[in-house]
């Protein structure tokens, strides 16, 4: 099923869902990147995100918020959740043969072995030449169709980004937190609460110092763009 594409906020978000998002992956190769209000607010203050972004294969609706705002354009939106991508698709490959590697951090390391080759990438906010040299060595030889990249925020969709210029014959995935939750190296919110568009603040109460911050920046990224919105409304469209 080819994709369609609704823009919110200046990104072209994909309106397929779960199924039709791994069966996306199986056919083709390029840069799935899964999208919360996170990723849409970092494009807009970024330009580099942005340009990422704009020319990523698949561009998913992650965040519930995302998911309202499609279907208030088109009628029907679903969410295609990270973490379920992944547990569900990294499961499958798996069972099938399809080789796969996860980019990640070192506590993630012992539940996701078994699954395909990891890359522990050291901690820094940029990576060089040699690192990727290194990643796409690692990838290669693994003969690895998939790559999972879980690295949070804007440092996995620049790898992703990077990555898939050096070999354009794969499909990398940005998943974010979807490592930590899966290894059940942080607390999930409940299947209910996710679908009720609460997750944010679940996630919250566990993790104030780190994401209190975030949050308040997308709040009033929401609160800007839709006053905009209104302003626009009404009276842009007026002449004279």
């Amino acid at each position: 099923m080819d994709q369609k594409k609704v823009k919110v906020w200046g990104l072209e978000m994909s309106t397929l869902g779960l199924e039709e998002t791994i069966g996306w992956i199986g056919r083709n190769n390029g840069t799935v990147y899964c999208c919360t209000l996170n990723e849409v607010m970092m494009a807009d203050k970024d330009i580099k995100v942005r340009k990422i972004l704009s020319r990523g294969g698949l561009l998913t609706m992650d965040g519930m918020p995302l998911v309202w705002m499609v279907k208030l354009k088109t009628g029907r939106a679903e969410r295609v959740y990270g973490p379920e991508l992944m547990e569900k698709l990294l499961i499958t490959n798996y069972k099938s043969g399809i080789k796969q590697v996860l980019i990640g951090d070192e506590k993630n390391i012992r539940y996701f072995e078994k699954y395909g080759k990891y890359i522990n990438l050291p901690h820094k906010d940029e990576f060089i030449e040699s690192d990727y040299l290194r990643m796409v060595k690692i990838i290669k030889k693994s003969r690895a169709r998939v790559v999972w990249v879980g690295l949070g925020a804007k440092k996995q969709i620049v790898v992703a980004d990077e990555l898939s210029k050096r070999i354009p014959d794969r499909v990398l995935v940005t998943v974010g937190a979807a490592f930590d939750f899966i290894s059940g190296n942080k607390k999930q919110a409940p299947k209910w609460l996710r679908r009720a568009g609460g997750e944010w603040l679940f996630r919250l109460i566990y993790e104030p110092k780190r994401l209190a911050g975030r949050y308040g920046e997308i709040v009033l990224f929401v609160m800007s763009r839709m006053l905009k919105s209104i302003i626009l409304n009404r009276f842009g469209h007026k002449t004279g």
